[in-house]
């Protein structure tokens, strides 16, 4: 939670890579603390670290084939997951993405891979203009016994429409 402090709210990237990064380094196995290292690298600008972070990420999601089209998600896509394109660009091809992730996922030992996705999801109609279809995904991560953080997002946007500048269409 303090790191979507740092990186939503304060926006203060610096803090949450020096405590991103003491994270990912003290629980490897957990991705998540990678994943907002390298957010927090994108934020301040350090690109060039992005790579190493692209690759823990690719070998995670190595097996992951887009539903119907049988090929890999794309591998430019700077933290696979993250949604950060899919809500930049097709809001339809962004959501086949986040089916995909959904399809994978295991609620019990990482709810974050469920309540992130369904909330981006909804994050992605509200951007299109289908409110009504945003609220039903706003309300199935409000619903959920383990939002993994995403539950005081799906509060806010069920409140007020996500929109086109907020900084959380990068996360």
């Amino acid at each position: 939670m303090l790191l979507h402090i740092y990186l939503f709210l304060e926006e203060d990237s610096s803090r949450a890579l020096s405590l991103a990064g003491e994270l990912a380094n003290g629980f490897p196995s957990i991705p998540r603390y990678r994943y907002f290292e390298g957010l927090a690298y994108l934020r301040i600008g350090m690109d060039f670290r992005v790579p190493g972070h692209r690759g823990f990420h690719a070998t995670r999601f190595r097996k992951v084939r887009i539903v119907g089209q049988g090929r890999p998600l794309d591998p430019a896509d700077p933290l696979p997951g993250s949604g950060a394109r899919p809500l930049q660009g097709s809001h339809k091809g962004g959501r086949i993405k986040l089916d995909t992730l959904l399809s994978m996922a295991d609620p019990v030992s990482d709810p974050a891979m469920v309540a992130w996705p369904v909330l981006k999801i909804g994050m992605s109609y509200d951007l299109e203009g289908q409110r009504e279809k945003a609220l039903e995904h706003y309300t199935r991560v409000l619903e959920m016994k383990n939002g993994a953080g995403a539950q005081f997002l799906a509060q806010k946007y069920a409140q007020n429409p996500v929109q086109p500048k907020d900084p959380f269409i990068g996360y």
